[in-house]
């Protein structure tokens, strides 16, 4: 005779899946926390070199040379922020400790849905978080094009992972501003079919 659904079963296997929900969110939080308080010392950097010359096609004292290459990180970034930040340096700082960190969190993301386990997740993000390649970009104002470009980049790979309607279309503008971040980022087409079939077979 079968047994009877068992309503705590039920029950257990919703907290497991809350249990889980909150040590991702732990996870999260940790490599998060672990990016900015890691590299808090950034907020002390001053302008640098060409620092000043994007500051001042931010705020109109010199022009333009047409439509750059990097619109997003050399254009776009500027002269949004330029009106709300000015020349303090620590605003301008701040945001490219949360790009930091936020690459740092998408990494962690992106290791579990290619199939590692929570652990080596956070130490995949962990690592990401303190690698010595982010010192230039962080310390100078004028790196946040790499900044940009890079956390644009696993934004898109890990919403083509994702898969599903919705996560390919922010995959999908995710890239396009990272190639006008970096142009590092030209090689991310070669990749988007694969990430996207990879993601709709899960």
């Amino acid at each position: 005779m079968p047994e009877k659904p068992d309503s705590f079963g039920i029950q257990d296997s919703r907290q497991t899946g809350t249990a889980v929900a909150a040590d991702s969110q732990r996870d999260a939080l940790l490599v998060l926390a672990a990016a900015v308080l890691g590299r808090l010392p950034a907020l002390g950097a001053f302008w640098n070199r060409d620092d000043w010359t994007l500051l001042a096609r931010a705020s109109g004292l010199l022009g333009g040379d047409g439509f750059p290459a990097r619109a997003v990180s050399q254009v776009l970034y500027w002269r949004l922020l330029y009106p709300v930040f000015g020349l303090a340096t620590d605003p301008w700082a701040w945001t490219r400790l949360l790009l930091h960190a936020a690459a740092a969190v998408l990494v962690r993301r992106i290791a579990r849905r290619c199939g590692l386990s929570a652990p080596a997740a956070l130490l995949a993000g962990l690592l990401f978080a303190a690698t010595p390649l982010a010192f230039a970009p962080l310390y100078w104002a004028a790196g946040v094009q790499e900044l940009l470009g890079a956390t644009l980049v696993l934004l898109a790979v890990e919403r083509l992972l994702a898969g599903g309607k919705g996560a390919l279309f922010i995959g999908a503008l995710a890239g396009v501003l990272a190639i006008f971040a970096k142009e590092n980022a030209l090689c991310l087409p070669l990749f988007a079919g694969p990430l996207a079939w990879g993601g709709a077979r899960d």
